[in-house]
């Protein structure tokens, strides 16, 4: 790929990640936390090499909505072939009562994921996938405001080196 990484961006980068690990490691809070951990690292090893192989195919005339509709229906197909074959019912994810809650998260989902396809064609993955990490902060304020979460100081601070971060990674 032609896009060259900066010293700055790395840093940013590196102060995101200390953020969101200082924030979210509470080995008291999970009976599995080794799994928790193991989970969200593979998590974030995908998220970040979908981020540079998207911006990768992007860079050979496929468009933001093109590669978002490859990564969407190889997503779909993979997850069908896992329902079908892990004997599992959706008729109470199918009834009514929550058809309309799927629908408002679908749409969601899809104005997210083809806002974050287009950052990564315009910004550059470490920039785009930068940005979007700052998902955290933004967690943080609304279980505030919506769930009546409670706000230390360590969750404060931490969420000012996050945006510390992602101001660093922007402002080039």
């Amino acid at each position: 790929m032609k896009h060259k990484i900066s010293k700055n961006t790395v840093f940013g980068i590196v102060l995101i990640i200390a953020g969101i690990i200082a924030q979210t490691y509470k080995v008291e809070q999970v009976n599995s936390f080794y799994i928790g951990i193991l989970c969200a690292l593979v998590c974030a090893i995908a998220w970040g090499s979908e981020s540079v192989l998207s911006s990768f195919a992007m860079e050979s005339e496929l468009s933001e909505i093109e590669a978002l509709l490859i990564r969407q229906v190889t997503s779909f197909l993979s997850y069908l072939v896992i329902v079908l074959f892990s004997h599992q019912s959706f008729a109470e994810v199918a009834n009514g009562q929550l058809l309309g809650l799927m629908i408002v998260f679908a749409a969601f989902d899809m104005i997210s994921y083809l806002a974050y396809y287009i950052a990564i064609n315009r910004l550059q993955p470490a920039k785009a996938t930068g940005l979007n990490v700052s998902y955290v902060v933004w967690t943080v304020l609304f279980a505030v405001v919506f769930l009546g979460a409670p706000l230390d100081m360590l969750t404060i601070i931490t969420s000012l080196v996050v945006i510390a971060g992602v101001y660093i990674i922007i402002k080039e």
